[in-house]
């Protein structure tokens, strides 16, 4: 995957949130802990495969098995499908608060057989949302309340999806502002990730309706 700058290694993930695939089986994956997007190479074995109906029913239920853990400790974070498998991704937090384990978990559409990506000693790549998030009280404090509505207010899906768009949105923002298009190629590159966030909000905002 070199050609797409993935080293292998550890990426270091505190957090899974927003997945999203890119070219070949690269995941992008919104860690909000750590304020960074990370490019994984999620070495999807499967065959092309058509588009069929997949049944989510009770996915949590069988994560829980699958992770050894307790129904309430198993939060699902967001959902991809792979563009060539159509195999089913979950980002999913084990457990609750500083405990909570990152997991991304792979659903095969056919079997419904789960397994686990791997999220060390794998080809990656990432970028950093904002260099000063530590420093920022307002910005942690947005983070911990999302975090905390997310997990305790039983948001679906859908609206759990758009509130982490919109906190990647306002990182986003915040960076470019300090910035003040004084480094044009970090510029540039955090203007390429707001127009997918803006997308993906768009696409959300459509599947909620």
């Amino acid at each position: 995957m070199s050609e797409h700058g993935l080293q292998v290694g550890n990426p270091e993930i505190q957090s899974v949130g927003p997945i999203a695939f890119g070219p070949d089986d690269v995941l992008f994956v919104a860690d909000n802990v750590s304020a960074q997007i990370v490019a994984l190479d999620v070495a999807d074995v499967g065959d092309d495969a058509a588009v069929d109906a997949f049944d989510l029913d009770g996915v949590d239920e069988r994560l829980a098995a699958f992770l050894g853990c307790a129904l309430d400790d198993v939060v699902i974070r967001d959902l991809a499908v792979h563009p060539r498998t159509h195999n089913v991704y979950l980002s999913v937090m084990r457990g609750r608060g500083d405990a909570a384990i990152p997991v991304i978990a792979r659903i095969d559409h056919r079997t419904g057989a789960i397994s686990e990506v791997a999220l060390t000693d794998v080809p990656y790549s990432k970028v950093a949302i904002d260099n000063a998030i530590e420093a920022d009280d307002e910005l942690l404090q947005a983070r911990a309340e999302l975090d905390a509505t997310a997990e305790t207010e039983h948001l679906d899906a859908d609206a759990a999806k758009e509130l982490f768009l919109r906190h990647e949105e306002r990182m986003v923002r915040r960076e470019l502002a300090r910035l003040e298009g004084e480094d044009l190629a970090r510029t540039v590159e955090l203007q390429t990730l707001l127009t997918k966030i803006r997308e993906a909000q768009q696409e959300a905002s459509g599947t909620a309706r």
